[in-house]
């Protein structure tokens, strides 16, 4: 074979190894080496700063932005278009993913054992906007949507617990929904919304900036005073909405849904009991006519003898095993 036979054919086997893509290789590139074209398959690396003048495309042949990154099953990156991390140990990736609905979603993970790592956003400070370019506050949510933020537990039977607090949650409160798991509160009720100050401290409710009632740390419950000495302690007037009428000849009326009642008796009529009462009830029965005795078969009256009205009259008496009497105004 000729000399010049064997160096034609070098020649052409060169040309062709040339072109043939190399797959799944990782090949080096000097950033002076870049020209706008198209990469074959394969891993490249370019160790230097790479500056692009026009768009580049990583999956596509035709990228539309700046940079874009395709993949073609229509699942998008699955394992992730970006990977961040330091040498050594705690190496983190962030993934990109565009679900099949078309829903684009970010995650971190551990590079070596795949499990789920925290994402930081703005740790060093600064505000965070959803729907919003220009939030003013550290997490500003701008929605049209009637339902702008839900905090759902991925179990039916968990809890979900918002915490507000300072830095270190020695003083918080919390608001949640007890599933019944993750007690949040000692006492709450499955499917109940819980709100409350976890720890030793008063919780405070307020209305055109001022607090208006206060529930203590011991459950005293103060309203209009914010240091409660007893179970319920109220600064002001408490009203009732108006008074009930006893029937007409009724000798055991019904005290149920109110605390303030008046007599109407056209005769002679004697109050043996009054029923529905329950332990703790405090009724006031104004005499609105001079026909009507309390007796005391049920009930606990001053002096031992019973209460007799005349017109005007006003008796007051607390339940527990009997009525007692506990006040009482003669008008005679």
């Amino acid at each position: 074979m000729s000399k010049e036979v064997v160096l034609l054919s070098a020649l052409i086997v060169g040309v062709v190894l040339l072109f043939i893509p190399v797959a799944l290789a990782v090949v080096g590139h000097d950033a002076p080496a870049i020209r706008p074209g198209q990469f074959a398959t394969g891993n490249y690396v370019f160790p230097q700063n790479v500056s692009v003048t026009g768009n580049v495309g990583i999956g596509t042949t035709s990228p539309a932005t700046q940079f874009e990154v395709y993949k073609d099953n229509g699942v998008g990156i699955v394992d992730g278009a970006f990977r961040v991390g330091f040498s050594g140990t705690n190496l983190n990736r962030v993934l990109l993913i565009n679900d099949t609905n078309g829903v684009i979603s970010l995650q971190t993970r551990a590079i070596d054992d795949n499990s789920v790592q925290s994402l930081l956003i703005n740790p060093a400070g600064g505000n965070v906007g959803i729907g919003t370019a220009n939030p003013t506050m550290t997490f500003v949510i701008n929605s049209s949507n009637n339902n702008a933020m839900i905090i759902r537990h991925t179990s039916t039977t968990g809890t979900p617990i918002l915490y507000i607090g300072n830095s270190d949650l020695s003083h918080y409160g919390l608001l949640s929904v007890y599933g019944g798991v993750s007690l949040p509160f000692t006492g709450a009720l499955t499917g109940a919304t819980c709100i409350g100050a976890a720890s030793n401290n008063a919780l405070q409710f307020a209305a055109n900036n001022d607090v208006k009632m206060t529930i203590a740390a011991g459950g005293k419950v103060g309203i209009g005073l914010t240091n409660p000495d007893t179970a319920l302690q109220v600064n002001g007037v408490i009203a009732n909405n108006g008074w009930s009428t006893f029937a007409n000849g009724d000798t055991t009326p019904s005290v149920s849904g109110n605390n303030i009642f008046t007599t109407s008796n056209s005769g002679p009529t004697t109050i043996t009991n009054f029923d529905d009462g329950i332990n703790g009830q405090i009724i006031t029965i104004y005499c609105g006519d001079a026909q009507t005795t309390i007796t005391r078969a049920n009930a606990v009256l001053d002096g031992g003898t019973n209460f007799v009205c005349t017109l005007y009259d006003t008796i007051t008496l607390i339940k527990s095993t009997y009525w007692t009497e506990i006040a009482r105004s003669v008008n005679s």
